[in-house]
């Protein structure tokens, strides 16, 4: 119930980008108990660095693909101009 009155809170406020953030740090500190509010703080962070490292990970790979859709397709040119030319000295 807390973490629905601070999404509803959060809607007034202009924390734009950084909504989630914010909603989260308030969730923390509004916490009573220190142990709780320790562990689910490092949860956070861990979950934010994942998704970090999983948004990094699939940028890249598509990257890679990118480049390898790039060879394919300058391969291929290469070859059409390679039996163009053959075909113009036959």
């Amino acid at each position: 119930m807390f973490i629905c009155a601070l999404y509803e809170l959060a809607e007034s406020c202009d924390f734009g980008a950084q909504k989630t953030e914010n909603i989260r740090d308030k969730l923390v500190v509004g916490i009573k108990y220190k142990e709780l509010s320790r562990t689910v703080n490092d949860t956070a962070v861990l979950t934010v660095r994942q998704a970090e490292d999983t948004i990094q990970q699939v940028s890249q790979q598509e990257e890679g693909a990118s480049r390898g859709v790039q060879e394919v397709t300058r391969s291929r040119h290469r070859n059409h101009q390679q039996r163009d030319f053959q075909l113009t000295w036959k």
